[in-house]
């Protein structure tokens, strides 16, 4: 019986050791790893950066409207605010805007509440606000654009953004500048 016992603990033993030794081991190769790194032994790398700049002129002026409205019932709103956007349509369209540089960019249809000290929220109708997103190509017709459209109802106002329709040009141009300026840094005598 004391035979067995000295078996097993010499076991734990060996086991424990061997464990140990795998841990040590482990630890030593990592050590080394981390000072050769330190020493400066990298792969011989050069990283060289450039940037390179394009230009573009606006040649779109992008126009946000829209029209909210009211009402009790969900399709009296629509029917309302669909009515006013009609109209706007009719008038953007007027000043020779093309069916493509037109697009609905929200519609929203939501619940309106109050609020009573008896009942607590209560629905009290409808709101529906429709926003359009417009591409005026003809900087004059901006602000004529814009003074038609809140007479004809539209109640609702993004402002303006003056972008380029293509930018595709103007990034190569800057991809063309960024590449020249790596090859030349590349090419210097260190």
């Amino acid at each position: 019986m004391t035979n067995e016992k000295w078996d097993v603990s010499t076991r734990m033993f060996v086991l424990i050791l061997i464990f140990l030794v795998g841990v040590l081991g482990f630890w030593t190769m990592r050590g080394m790893e981390i000072l050769n790194n330190m020493g400066g032994n990298y792969p011989r790398e050069v990283s060289v950066e450039a940037q390179g700049k394009g230009y573009v002129i606006p040649d779109v002026a992008v126009v946000n409207l829209g029209v909210t409205t009211d009402g009790k019932t969900s399709e009296e709103t629509v029917a309302e605010n669909t009515k006013k956007i009609n109209q706007i349509m009719k008038v953007i369209k007027d000043l020779g805007v093309e069916d493509k540089d037109i697009k609905t960019v929200g519609y929203y249809l939501n619940p309106k509440y109050d609020w009573t000290e008896k009942g607590g929220s209560v629905q009290n109708g409808y709101e529906l606000s429709q926003t359009l997103e417009v591409k005026i190509r003809n900087f004059d017709k901006v602000g004529d654009l814009i003074s038609k459209a809140t007479t004809a109802g539209a109640n609702t106002m993004g402002g303006v953004n003056f972008t380029a329709d293509d930018t595709e040009k103007a990034k190569a141009e800057a991809r063309k500048e960024a590449l020249a300026k790596v090859q030349e840094k590349a090419n210097r005598k260190i």
